[in-house]
């Protein structure tokens, strides 16, 4: 009787350390496929906004340049010629296909791709969430005064868990464009097609007043003004209606959140 009860608890080490060996494989499973995800996700956006903030400098120095001709117009009482009023209606235009474009990054199918991405790791945190549980629950000792002791590394899988929720919480708020930048495209872009068709006519041979030359001046002057707000938002995971700035501490950094989760991983 004696040899049957070692043969059986033998054989339930065997079992549970066959699970525990299996479900560490899992929780493995699921952080490499978290981290692929994440670092792709801000791989992806990072590219874009710098993309972005490369197409923006370039139409801010158009901006800065045609202040300064029609300025000069403005004061002196010469008013750009043909030429110019063409080559202005042209930048005009490319201006605004260049808010349109950006525009479109934070509308439709774009956003919802961006929210699968988003969503698919959230579920590789479930995943080994759900995993870890079973492993801390088979581990996990209980005291004389029947509370359940909570291991080392459930209390780091919790600060893990929270830290990564904000960090796609952060990722999220860049890839919609809730940073402002969403908005700043949108109120653009009906200006900037007014003027293109005053141009276009001007370039016809309907001359713009002096008072609409003094308008377009002030006009480009606010454009700028927003574009210049704009390109300080590239990147940012502040939300536009947010109330205060985050601190620099409370921005996650993917490379350094990765860093957290497999140092967990390890001491599971």
């Amino acid at each position: 009787c004696e040899k049957t009860w070692s043969k059986l608890a033998g054989h339930f080490v065997v079992v549970l350390g066959d699970r525990d060996t299996q479900q560490l494989s899992d929780l493995q499973g699921f952080v490499q496929t978290w981290r692929e995800l994440l670092l792709s996700v801000a791989k992806n956006l990072a590219r874009q906004d710098a993309n972005m903030k490369e197409r923006l400098e370039g139409v801010v120095q158009k901006m800065e340049m045609w202040i300064k001709e029609v300025s000069r117009g403005v004061e002196s009482g010469v008013m750009p010629d043909a030429v110019k009023v063409r080559q202005l209606w042209l930048d005009i235009k490319s201006w605004e296909d260049v808010m349109s474009q950006e525009s479109e990054r934070f509308t439709g199918d774009t956003v919802l791709e961006w929210q699968e991405k988003l969503q698919k790791i959230s579920k590789q945190v479930e995943g080994w969430t759900e995993t870890a549980i079973q492993l801390f629950n088979r581990h996990r000792v209980v005291k004389e005064d029947s509370d359940e002791e909570k291991l080392a590394s459930e209390e780091e899988m919790k600060s893990v868990n929270e830290t990564t929720e904000v960090c796609l919480g952060q990722l999220r708020i860049r890839a919609s464009g809730e940073n402002g930048l969403a908005r700043c495209f949108i109120h653009l872009i009906g200006p900037l097609e007014t003027w293109a068709a005053k141009l276009n006519l001007a370039t016809s041979g309907n001359a713009l007043a002096d008072s609409d030359w003094r308008r377009l001046l002030e006009n480009i002057k606010d454009w700028l003004g927003e574009l210049q707000t704009a390109v300080g938002k590239i990147g940012s995971p502040i939300r536009e209606s947010a109330t205060s700035l985050l601190e620099e501490e409370d921005l996650i950094k993917t490379d350094v959140l990765v860093k957290d989760v497999q140092s967990w991983m390890s001491s599971t």
